[in-house]
């Protein structure tokens, strides 16, 4: 049977995981292969140095070895740091006095005209997204073709990246011995990880806490409407109790996944943990360890209230993924702030083959991995609802030009 890889690196800020998807032609995955690095504090000071490349190298050979097959492209994310996100407005005239049908050619035009007004000189798109056409000034849609008007006009979400890290994460790549596949926003993937194609069609807020920044992605009906990114995240927490135990950042980031709560309950806690230091053990109380984390976690949850009271609504369903939604106490608390039901964001393994819907897949820690993965089966996933694309078969397509021809002059 003919086979499909794909093969996608989420780089994260603390760590680099890679899976390997094994399909068929059809997309259906029949195994799913991982593994993962962390990195270091000189690769996370260098977040494109000779180091990454070696981390990917390495995860590249060991799923080879594992798979006996032979990788040839991946996809990525990249550092939120070189992102960009904003909604531009183009307007385009059809005709000047009567009305004419819209065509997938005007919708093709309005749609590079708002890309090219929004995109600076120094970026390159990622991901554009339409969020609504409006016809003759008044008329909201989101499936223009054949209907009837003289301006069009369009607002487009659009993500984009600086070419400088482009340019550094392909060169990384290229050091493997990899072609660059694509380059994906690690919101979106998050987004495309947890939710189902019911979740999808609602208004929804994802909220990805990674370890450097936190993503937000609302969608509505399956086409992201706004992205915010703000650099804080989970290793800002890590850092505050590091400093103030005076223990290694991976010592503090350990004993705050085990032991961390957001919770007021354990502030008074007179538990002993033993921690190893570079000679010998030494006690701490676990409310001194809680006291750490929760004036970090308190600015987190600030952040998120904050962004939140811009666009939130009472139908609105909100998601967090990323490790730091696994800290104890942590949904319950932003649920109190925001006074808003909170879920979990856990990945969608259905679509695994059994014997890898397992509690590793289950985590919302791997929704940026899982979500590479299911964009990679196609990016349908966040499709518009008009297509834009030429009919395949020769009479529909000399059709479909025909008639193109006759509403442009007609």
């Amino acid at each position: 049977m003919a086979e499909k890889h794909i093969f996608v690196v989420d780089i994260g800020a603390s760590r680099i995981s890679a899976a390997l998807a094994i399909c068929s032609k059809a997309d259906k995955i029949f195994d799913l292969l991982s593994e993962s690095v962390k990195r270091s504090t000189r690769s996370r000071q260098d977040k494109y140095g000779t180091e990454l490349s070696d981390c990917i190298l390495s995860l590249k050979t060991s799923l080879e070895k594992k798979s006996n097959c032979h990788l040839r492209d991946v996809s990525v994310n990249i550092d939120p740091v070189f992102v960009n996100c904003q909604i531009s407005r183009a307007a385009m005239a059809l005709v000047d006095k009567e009305r004419r049908r819209v065509t997938s050619s005007d919708v093709k035009k309005i749609k590079q005209q708002a890309s090219n007004l929004s995109l600076k000189i120094d970026e390159e798109s990622l991901h554009e997204f339409p969020i609504q056409f409006i016809l003759d000034s008044e008329v909201a849609t989101l499936s223009p073709v054949d209907k009837l008007a003289r301006k069009l006009e369009i607002d487009l979400l659009q993500i984009s990246a600086k070419s400088a890290g482009i340019e550094a994460l392909t060169k990384i790549i290229e050091q493997t011995g990899l072609k660059l596949k694509s380059i994906k926003f690690s919101g979106l993937a998050c987004a495309a990880a947890i939710l189902d194609p019911l979740e999808m069609k609602q208004d929804v807020i994802v909220i990805d806490v990674g370890a450097a920044s936190t993503k937000f992605v609302n969608l509505l009906r399956m086409v992201p409407q706004r992205i915010k990114i703000i650099n804080f995240g989970a290793d800002n927490i890590t850092e505050s109790l590091a400093n103030t135990l005076k223990i290694p950042f991976d010592l503090a980031q350990e004993l705050k996944k085990t032991y961390g709560s957001a919770t007021s309950e354990n502030l008074e806690s007179g538990k002993e943990i033993m921690i190893k230091t570079s000679n010998s053990y030494k006690p701490i109380k676990h409310g001194e360890l809680c006291k750490a984390i929760l004036p970090s976690v308190e600015k987190l949850i600030y952040f998120i209230k904050e962004y939140l009271n811009t666009c939130l609504k009472p139908n609105s369903e909100i998601f967090v993924c990323g490790g730091m939604s696994l800290l104890d106490g942590f949904l319950e608390i932003l649920e109190s702030k925001i006074n808003h039901p909170v879920k979990l964001g856990l990945p969608i393994v259905e679509y695994l083959p059994l014997h890898k819907r397992n509690s590793f897949f289950k985590s919302p820690a791997q929704a940026t991995l899982l979500g590479l993965v299911r964009l990679g089966l196609g990016d349908y996933l966040f499709s518009s609802p008009y297509d834009t694309r030429e009919h395949v078969h020769a009479l529909s397509k000399t059709f479909h030009k025909a008639r193109k021809i006759y509403y442009e002059y007609f």
